[in-house]
């Protein structure tokens, strides 16, 4: 009766029910070898092959169980991840029943499951990085050994080519091996609009620093033509880069006034005298200019008083060669003192035709003075000039 109930029990996949026909099974073939019956020999053998044959099962069964229980895990944990639900990956479970299965002589190989296990590790320590590492990168920019730092980043997974602020972050340090660092790892200089050489122009600063900054994204591929132009030549006039403005000048169509505002700032900035004053000088006196010599009037004719007029400016001021002047009042207007009302000289507004150094063509406003000491004018003298001047067509000059 247990043999058949025994066979019958095999055949269910989970074996459930078997363990109480076996033992009884085994209590009456202890029984009989007990009372000496006969043929005990037969059945102690066929219950030691129904046991041998229930734990083998049992073992094998439970080694898939537990093989299953991990391939669902891995089914979830795929689903999780393609879903974007990182938070969501299980590892507990997964190690639990890899540490069953140690426990459980399968007598499988189930390396595959642990590389697994090791896999969504990896995703898992990934994701939590990606969520910092923007956070973790601002912090090594102020670390002592800040390319140190931002190398340990990088072979992290910090990945300069999607990570595009890297770059930005990087200039505003106005670190240039940090940003050639960043560059090198795969950080874009062009962008859909504009190019990195913007990041660094509207900085503001055009020190020295960021001059090289500009030249080695130039060489790195960043294009002038995608870039502000304006900004780049204010570099280009700071830095007497002939070659730079030259560069943006190609892609940018600056008319006489733009020309007129980058010729004084050669002044300010120190570089008239140098190659890209003498540049801008030599375009900008070539340029049709709005204004001209004719649009000025002159009201007083005094050739002799002309003449003395140009030769104290020219003493005065030896950056300018006069051409021509005009006296714009028809007489000597008298300056008084605003409290006491009392006579202080009289002065004459002259607009006088100049060229610079390089030729170009403008007007100064310079206001001559006659001071009164009370009895008598005494002798002329410049009391006024203009800053600056007002450019004009060099061709206007008759």
């Amino acid at each position: 009766m247990y043999d058949r109930q025994i066979s019958a029990l095999l055949a269910v996949p989970t074996l459930e029910g078997i363990d109480t026909p076996l033992n009884e099974y085994k209590a009456l073939t202890v029984k009989c070898v007990q009372g000496k019956c006969s043929g005990t020999e037969k059945y102690l053998k066929r219950y030691e092959k129904f046991d041998s044959l229930v734990r083998s099962l049992k073992s094998e069964r439970h080694c898939n169980y537990l093989l299953n229980k991990i391939e669902a895990y891995e089914a979830k944990n795929q689903a999780y991840l393609a879903n974007g639900d990182t938070t969501k990956i299980q590892l507990g479970g997964i190690r639990s029943t890899l540490k069953k299965l140690e426990e459980v002589d399968c007598n499988q190989d189930y390396s595959h499951y642990v590389a697994q296990e090791k896999k969504w590790v990896e995703v898992i320590e990934e994701y939590k990085f990606n969520q910092s590492k923007e956070e973790l990168y601002e912090d090594a920019l102020f670390e002592n050994d800040v390319l140190v730092a931002v190398q340990s980043l990088l072979e992290k997974g910090l990945n300069p080519k999607v990570d595009t602020w890297t770059l930005e972050k990087a200039i505003y340090t106005n670190n240039i091996d940090l940003v050639k660092l960043i560059v090198e790892h795969g950080a874009p200089v062009n962008f859909e609009k504009g190019t990195a050489l913007d990041l660094v122009v509207e900085e503001g600063s055009e020190n020295q620093k960021n001059y090289e900054m500009i030249k080695y994204l130039e060489s790195a591929g960043a294009k002038i033509e995608k870039s502000n132009g304006e900004k780049l030549a204010k570099f280009a006039i700071s830095h007497n880069d002939v070659a730079l403005f030259k560069a943006v000048e190609k892609y940018n169509s600056f008319t006489w006034k733009k020309y007129s505002f980058y010729y004084y700032k050669t002044k300010e900035k120190g570089t008239y005298d140098a190659e890209i004053g003498a540049y801008i000088g030599g375009i900008l006196k070539t340029k049709e200019v709005e204004h001209n010599w004719g649009d000025y009037r002159t009201v007083m004719d005094d050739e002799a008083l002309e003449k003395q007029m140009i030769t104290m400016f020219n003493e005065k001021d030896q950056n300018f060669t006069v051409k021509d002047i005009k006296i714009v009042n028809g007489e000597w207007l008298i300056e008084k003192n605003e409290t006491t009302g009392a006579t202080k000289g009289k002065f004459l507004v002259t607009y006088l035709f100049v060229t610079d150094k390089y030729d170009v063509c403008g007007i100064k406003r310079v206001h001559f003075f006659k001071p009164y000491d009370g009895t008598q004018y005494g002798p002329m003298q410049i009391n006024y000039v203009g800053k600056g001047y007002k450019l004009v067509n060099c061709s206007s000059l008759n």
